[in-house]
């Protein structure tokens, strides 16, 4: 079974149950379908990331996303999706409110606790260095990048939905720290740049 930060990432891989709880239900071609979207998927390095947000009223939550997009630049705005059954799905439905963070190499530990499964927002923000703003928005201390957005729209997308945030400010760590990377079902760092080989454009 893929291990929990893998499930958030790209889907549970576990077999559907039976009302018994037990029995595997024989794949089909839209199971091969998804599974083949996962391998090939996981072929493609992302950033990982945090996304936090409140209701306002005391409950916090957050959950690590696997991508996340600038979708427009005026007015600036960014996307990413959210599965419909996530423990935060509710709150980020009806939040005014959330941020983005950008883990750097040395925040694995916070991609593995946000990506914990049915963990209370309570648990997930014990022991984690963070703050609460003036809104009540927990902002963790230290991400690479972090990106303030006002709730732009949502859109369905089958088993997910795609949240559109609107930046209203962005923060920034020192530099020399280099992004967190998920790929092939691990965490990776970034390394040296890759240098291209010469071409030689075909002849007709």
């Amino acid at each position: 079974m893929a291990d929990p930060v893998d499930r958030r990432l790209w889907g549970d891989r576990s077999g559907a149950e039976t009302a018994q709880g037990s029995a595997e239900v024989a794949p089909d071609a839209s199971d091969e379908a998804r599974e083949g979207l996962r391998r090939a998927m996981r072929r493609a390095p992302s950033p990982v990331s945090v996304v936090t947000a409140s209701d306002g009223r005391g409950e916090i939550r957050g959950i690590t996303i696997g991508s996340f997009t600038s979708a427009s630049l005026s007015p600036p705005l960014l996307s990413f999706n959210i599965s419909r059954d996530a423990g935060i799905y509710d709150l980020l439905a009806r939040a005014d409110r959330f941020a983005l963070h950008v883990l750097h190499e040395g925040q694995a530990h916070l991609s593995d606790r946000f990506a914990t499964p049915d963990m209370p927002g309570v648990e997930q923000f014990r022991g984690v260095d963070y703050r609460v703003d003036a809104q009540g928005l927990p902002l963790l201390a230290d991400a690479l990048a972090t990106f303030l957005c006002a709730r732009h729209a949502a859109y369905d997308a089958g088993d997910h939905s795609i949240l559109l945030g609107r930046v209203t400010d962005i923060r920034e760590a020192a530099a020399g720290k280099r992004p967190l990377v998920y790929f092939d079902r691990s965490y990776r760092r970034v390394g040296k740049a890759a240098q291209p080989a010469s071409f030689d454009p075909a002849r007709p």
